[in-house]
């Protein structure tokens, strides 16, 4: 599961990540910034003390993940996890650099996550994983999936000469 997150962050430049389900308590998970005070221990071990204005990701009890950054250690993947949530998003770049820096933490997904990408690339990572699974897996199920996606951004249109294009390149597009 998570060798599948990885790859796809270096795939297609999607941060990914996988939280054991059965260790969300309550099943539920919302995101807001952090208060003065709140701390988390991360994957890797590490104790860290939020402060103020970090996006992080909670369960009905206890903060579960840096938002953008890198994972909490208490719903992390392991021999025994059985269920599983992909977690594909965009979180705000100014937020994640203002947290990455603050916290002194550099993470492949904080630093892709600081330069922003294409907001349609989260849905297209999340079912290239589902993929991934069910190929390593066949017996793997995908009971739901969900997409949060409050204020879409429209994409933009922009008019382009097809024959000012081919005569700058050299070629014959149509």
């Amino acid at each position: 599961i998570v060798d599948i997150t990885n790859y796809i962050m270096w795939e297609l430049g999607q941060p990914l990540h996988a939280f054991d389900f059965h260790k969300i308590k309550n099943g539920k998970m919302t995101v807001r910034t952090s208060l003065p005070g709140e701390n988390l221990t991360t994957l890797d071990g590490a104790i860290y003390n939020l402060g103020d204005n970090t996006i992080i990701i909670e369960d009905s009890e206890r903060i579960i993940d840096l938002a953008g950054i890198k994972g909490g250690a208490n719903t992390q993947i392991d021999k025994n996890t059985k269920r599983i949530v992909f977690q594909a998003a965009i979180f705000d770049p100014a937020h994640i650099r203002r947290a990455s820096q603050k916290l002194n933490i550099r993470t492949d997904a904080s630093i892709r996550y600081m330069h922003g990408f294409d907001p349609e690339l989260p849905l297209y990572a999340l079912e290239r994983a589902i993929e991934l699974l069910r190929e390593t897996n066949p017996g793997a199920k995908v009971v739901q999936e969900i997409d949060i996606y409050p204020s879409p951004i429209k994409p933009k249109k922009i008019k382009l000469d097809i024959n000012y294009v081919n005569s700058l390149l050299g070629t014959n597009l149509s």
